[in-house]
Order: structure tokens, then C-alpha cells, then sequence
């Protein structure tokens, strides 16, 4: 099979599973996969930032957040339209990105993580100061209310996911797409070529919030009363967690590190609540750690890339294999 006819096969697969779980699963299952979903479109986001751009962020839940408060605020409390709310609350997530950006490029490295984690805090506290002003109860959603429909949920998700994942992997070979490589592989040859790392950088932020703003709008419709304790650095770490499990850098690795890393709390359920001391359920920060030490020390191109080499190698000895077939 050539790589041509490989990927076609995926893109089948991948469309064959996607609409399987539609004829299959319950409406509960199909609201998980839609949590799932979003995950996905945060974990792409959070690639584009941190594993392409190489920006060490960990704060993309703000983003996350920025637009169910937005979204939802403007229909629970001002009763504006979907079709206004929506798009304003994706583009308040770009914005604050831009907001973020600015003033977090002026530092690198470890700075930029701790300072990324200071602002989940912050915006944990302007979350929780406008619940308690606005919304005590938290902000209710409730216009579509088709979209309430786990089912419809479940579909508009996964079309939202095909989207991204090919919106994404356009920027990633356009001109800008290859400056943000170009510079966080080798920032002094981008830097001798005339590429503003500053400015791609910040192009990686504002792109990444509105990905991560978009999923934030589907886990909305799943919640859907957003309450401000939903949106915890815990959140974050997993977000980062998938990207590193599936593979820094990897888009298909985004979406395999989020169906993992979703569906681990229901695979928590189906263990013994306990194994010797330890209580499973309340152990997931746990397991995130062990999972991100274990990918890094066995699997550092994560399971996508662990995946794409065993391929690759079977491709190659069934193409030699072949080969030597044809000479004799």
C-alpha cells in the first residue's frame, strides 16, 4: 500500500469511527465523546502553542474559560442570540490571547510556564469575584437547546474537531505556520532569515485561544451551567498531558492524547475504587504525572510517534520484502 492509498485508508477509518458510536452508544456515552471532542480541540490548540510554537504555556484554560463565561454570560444574562454569542465568546478567547501574549513573550523558558500558571490563579479569582456579582448560581445555557442533545452534541463536536484539525494543519504549511516552526526549531537561523519570533509567537498565542476558545463553547453545551471550579489548573496539566502523551508536535498525536486522557476518568470507574491504599478516583493529577514521566522516558516522540515508526518500518520491510520478490 502506498502512502497515498494509507492515508485515504485513515481518513476512512478515522470517518468509519467517528459515526460508529452514533448507532452503538447511549446518549450518556455519545455526552462523553463530546467532552472527549473538546479535549481534542484544546489539546490541537495547546500543540500549536507549546509543541510547533514552543511556547512552554500552561494557562490555556483561561482561554478555555474566557469563552463559556463570554458565550454564556451574553445569552444567560443579556439573552442575546447564538449566532452572536458564539462567535464573540471564540473571539474573546483570540483576544485575551492577545492580551496574554504581549507582555508573557518578554520572558522564555521556565519564566513563561510559572508565569502562564499564575494566570490560571488570577483568572480563577476574576471568574469566581463576577460569579458571585452576576451568577451565583453559575451561568445556565440553554439556547440551542438542541445542542443540550448529547447526540446532536456528539455530531456538531466531531465536524468541529475535522475543521480544526484541518484549519490547523493549513496554518502549520502556510508561510506563517512554517515561521512559527522555523523559529522555535532554530530561533538564530529564523532570526538571521528576518522572522519576527516575537511577532509568530504571538501569532501561535492568538491562534491557540481561539482553538482553545472553540472548544471551550462545546464544553459549555456538555456542562452546561459553567461554574468557575470547572476551570482549574488541573485542567491545564491535562490539557498539556494529552499533548505530551500523543506526541509535542504531532496534530493526529493531539487527537489520540485526548481520547486518552478524556476517557481516563471512565476507565477509572470500571477499576476497583482502590488498589491497596491508594483511592484511583482520587488520584488523576497522580496518574497525569506518571503517564508524563513514563511517555518522556520511554516514548519522547509520545504514542503517535511510537505509532507512525512501527508503521513506518512495516512499510519498509514489506516494500523490501516485495522488492526481492520481483528480482528473483
Amino acid at each position: 500500500m502506498n502512502g497515498t492509498a494509507a492515508r485515504h485508508a485513515g481518513v476512512g477509518l478515522l470517518a468509519l469511527a467517528a459515526v460508529l458510536p452514533l448507532f452503538t452508544l447511549s446518549n450518556y456515552q455519545l455526552g462523553i465523546l463530546a467532552l472527549v471532542s473538546s479535549y481534542a480541540v484544546a489539546s490541537l490548540a495547546q500543540n500549536l502553542l507549546a509543541g510547533y510554537a514552543d511556547v512552554p504555556s500552561l494557562g490555556n484554560v483561561v482561554f478555555f474559560a474566557a469563552s463559556a463565561y463570554t458565550a454564556g454570560g451574553l445569552m444567560f444574562l443579556k439573552h442575546a442570540s447564538p449566532l452572536i454569542a458564539l462567535p464573540l465568546g471564540v473571539l474573546a478567547a483570540g483576544v485575551l490571547g492577545l492580551v496574554i501574549g504581549l507582555p508573557a513573550l518578554r520572558v522564555s523558558g521556565m519564566h513563561l510556564a510559572v508565569v502562564s500558571v499564575a494566570l490560571v490563579f488570577v483568572g480563577q479569582e476574576v471568574a469566581q469575584q463576577w460569579e458571585s456579582g452576576h451568577a451565583p448560581q453559575g451561568v445556565t445555557v440553554a439556547d440551542p437547546n438542541w445542542l443540550l442533545q448529547e447526540r446532536n452534541l456528539y455530531v456538531v463536536a466531531i465536524i468541529v474537531v475535522a475543521v480544526t484539525y484541518v484549519a490547523t494543519w493549513n496554518v502549520l504549511r502556510s508561510r506563517s505556520g512554517r515561521a512559527i516552526v522555523a523559529v522555535s526549531e532554530n530561533p538564530y537561523a529564523g532570526a538571521a532569515s528576518g522572522i519576527d519570533a516575537a511577532r509568530y509567537r504571538l501569532l501561535a498565542f492568538v491562534l491557540s485561544g481561539l482553538l482553545t476558545g472553540t472548544a471551550g463553547v462545546i464544553y459549555m453545551y456538555y456542562a452546561p451551567t459553567v461554574l468557575h471550579g470547572a476551570f482549574t489548573l488541573d485542567l491545564s496539566l491535562a490539557f498539556l498531558t494529552m499533548m505530551i502523551l500523543g506526541g509535542s508536535g504531532s496534530l493526529g498525536g493531539s487527537l489520540l492524547g485526548a481520547f486518552i486522557i478524556g476517557l481516563l476518568p471512565q476507565i477509572l470507574q470500571l477499576l476497583p475504587s482502590t488498589i491497596g491504599r491508594v483511592n484511583l478516583q482520587q488520584s488523576v493529577n497522580g496518574i497525569y504525572a506518571l503517564l508524563l514521566l513514563v511517555t518522556l522516558r520511554f516514548f519522547p516522540n509520545g504514542l503517535w510517534g511510537m505509532l507512525a515508526g512501527g508503521i513506518g518500518r512495516l512499510t519498509r520491510d514489506n516494500n523490501q520484502a516485495g522488492a526481492g520478490e520481483s528480482r528473483r
